[in-house]
């Protein structure tokens, strides 16, 4: 995936650059420069966070899937078969940001 933000990270470097040449600084560029580092960081933060829900998630999947195979021989089972695969659809479809 291509960083849109990519033209203003290599402008950086030389603005603040020309202005040490000229003894001062360039207090904006200073900014940006943190301001995207932070975005990187926080960017990585989600996608770790993402990855850690998705397998957090098939784990619930499996528990589920468990525990409705532990009723499959009894009078409950094809109810446990349903309700089991009901749920495992319902975990996988919660996604950060909507429940």
């Amino acid at each position: 995936m291509t960083d849109r933000y990519q033209v203003i990270r290599d402008a950086l470097p030389i603005l603040i650059a020309e202005a040490q040449e000229k003894g001062g600084r360039n207090e904006r560029a200073a900014l940006v420069v943190e301001l995207l580092e932070e975005r990187d960081t926080l960017l990585a933060d989600r996608d770790r966070l993402r990855d850690a829900l998705k397998a957090e998630r098939e784990r619930c999947v499996e528990a589920v899937r468990e525990v409705a195979e532990g009723y499959r021989s009894t009078k409950w089972g094809k109810a446990a078969e349903s309700i089991g695969d009901n749920c495992i659809d319902a975990i996988r479809r919660v996604r950060p940001g909507n429940g």
